[in-house]
């Protein structure tokens, strides 16, 4: 888990990384909130009205049925929490996040990076890909959760996240989702960041504030693994 160490220590010890996260962090964490209060919005007026048309509303029956509802949507959440957090960045993580992991990249090199020359809809169709992988996963999951509990969705979630927390930087070499899997189990350290993101991500609350070193342990990894097609220094200048 060091280059989730090392990740989780740059962003959030190295003050000059915060302007590369602000924002970024901001619609991540806005999204994941929308969510979840559309969903709720959508779902639980509509059920409760429903108990109510049947039970009628002065019945005792009926306010404990409809505080039911709001409890079991909040707690449906609860476990699903961080599938759905694992499936925004899946779908937001190429563009939010690269001039992150481009900094990181950076610091780690000592070369310019490099920006992707992927046509737009070619990104695109890459992180719609990711969203639709991230999903069937989450139903995985739920499903594992009942074979292999907690160990069964922590190395699907970070399977995920070897893939999703690295994927700024392998589009920047031109590379989709689908060539970063024969390269994924190559990276030096793949499954300790496997485990310890895979934990992370399940983490209500965690996941969103500690998105920012995910991204950039999985920069970290990317870039020392020398997948990328360089090896650059061991370390570098921090960013100006």
């Amino acid at each position: 888990m060091g280059h989730l160490a090392e990740g989780m220590r740059m962003v959030f010890l190295d003050r000059r990384y915060w302007r590369y996260i602000l924002v970024p962090w901001f619609w991540s964490t806005a999204i994941f909130i929308s969510v979840i209060l559309i969903g709720y919005f959508a779902l639980v007026p509509w059920i409760q009205g429903v108990i109510e048309a049947r039970l009628g509303p002065s019945s005792e029956a009926t306010s404990l049925l409809k505080a039911l509802v709001a409890l079991a949507y909040a707690a449906i959440w609860f476990f699903l929490a961080g599938f759905l957090f694992i499936t925004i960045t899946s779908l937001t993580s190429s563009f939010l996040w690269d001039d992150l992991s481009q900094r990181i990249e950076e610091d780690i090199t000592g070369e310019p990076g490099r920006k992707s020359t992927l046509p737009t809809g070619r990104i695109v169709m890459d992180s719609l890909s990711r969203g639709v992988f991230s999903i069937l996963i989450a139903i995985a999951s739920l499903v594992c959760g009942w074979i292999l509990p907690l160990v069964g969705p922590v190395l699907l979630a970070g399977w995920l996240g070897v893939l999703d927390y690295t994927s700024s930087s392998f589009l920047r070499y031109d590379r989709t989702v689908g060539q970063q899997w024969p390269v994924a189990m190559k990276m030096r350290g793949w499954f300790g960041f496997l485990v310890g993101s895979g934990l992370l991500s399940l983490l209500p609350l965690v996941n969103v504030l500690l998105l920012p070193g995910l991204v950039a342990g999985g920069t970290v990894m990317a870039v020392r693994s020398g997948q990328l097609g360089h090896r650059g220094p061991s370390s570098g200048p921090g960013p100006q």
